[in-house]
């Protein structure tokens, strides 16, 4: 008999979390049309989606730095504070009964030490 591995898979960005990279860059950048032209010519959708996709992030970062070193210091913050590019919960998904359901079901994988795997492909 073979043995089955037991994996959870949560897709976070966009559907159960409220991550938008404009969340960070706002507090870095002094003028919205500058955050603007970074996101849409320098850290661009398309660029984070190679990572999503598996590209090293030191690979993707160094690439864009000797394309755009005049924003090293802003491509590194995507790696080093990507996390404050989330803001939590998007309201229309997880309503407060869900809050409750997907707080049981996270505990429920970690109490059963299932392999953990998260979708962030936009």
């Amino acid at each position: 008999m073979t043995a089955l591995t037991s994996v959870a898979v949560f897709d976070l960005g966009g559907v159960l979390i409220d991550w938008n990279p404009r969340h960070l860059y706002r507090k870095l950048f002094e003028h919205e049309v500058d955050m603007e032209h970074f996101l849409a010519n320098v850290c661009t959708t398309e660029w984070n989606l190679q990572q999503d996709a598996g590209r090293n992030f030191a690979e993707a970062g160094a690439a864009l730095k000797r394309e755009h070193p005049g924003y090293a210091d802003m491509i590194d913050a995507w790696f080093e504070r990507f996390d404050e590019m989330m803001a939590g919960p998007i309201a229309r998904v997880i309503r407060k009964h869900r809050v409750r359901m997907m707080d049981q079901l996270i505990r429920s994988v970690e109490d059963k030490n299932l392999t953990r795997f998260m979708l962030t492909l936009r």
